[in-house]
């Protein structure tokens, strides 16, 4: 059970691995913008990912809207996002090591659609920063389902079945496939 899930978290990590590199390789191409109101329709989440990096913001309306849209909506812009002009006005940012920002504060980062102000808050992760959280797994995964292989190979295992080949001569009497010459 817990090999089986290894193998699945590898799988899934290798996954993860290679869509942050095509979404790293597209932002500098594109701009692509998420965004949705939450279901209390207080809350607008806004996820952009542009030039190497991702964004994740959230405002909070001081006063609930109507009839907000709660399907996520996807555009994508082709002008570049300008991330070098600092924090928006009204906000702080707390934070800024490495290409990881984060900040908030009161802003107008919604559409002027309702005519308010909102609490806001904004992480900034640079798309390079997931590689070293994706990658480990990955690899362990890798280097594990190697080790498994020569394990199988040194004992005189089948490769599909695992059954003990020792008295076979050319094929697996279990399964019928061929047993892999030894070098």
């Amino acid at each position: 059970m817990i090999r089986r899930l290894f193998a699945v978290a590898s799988v899934v990590s290798l996954l993860a691995t290679v869509a942050v590199a095509v979404l790293w390789v597209r932002s500098y191409r594109v701009a692509d913008f998420f965004g949705r109101w939450t279901a209390d329709d207080r809350t607008r989440i806004i996820v952009v990912v542009a030039e190497g990096r991702v964004q994740w913001s959230a405002a909070t309306l001081d006063t609930p809207g109507r009839n907000a849209d709660r399907r996520w909506h996807h555009y994508t812009n082709i002008y570049p996002v300008d991330w070098s002009t600092g924090p928006s006005p009204g906000m702080s940012r707390h934070f800024d090591r490495v290409g990881v920002i984060f900040e908030s504060g009161r802003d107008r980062i919604l559409p002027n659609e309702r005519g308010t102000d909102a609490n806001a808050s904004s992480w900034v992760l640079p798309l390079w920063l997931a590689f070293p959280l994706t990658l480990p797994v990955a690899a362990a995964g890798a280097i594990a389902m190697a080790r498994s292989r020569q394990r199988v190979a040194r004992r005189g295992l089948c490769p599909t079945c695992g059954y003990d080949l020792r008295a076979s001569t050319d094929r697996c009497p279990e399964r019928g496939t061929p047993i892999p010459a030894t070098s």
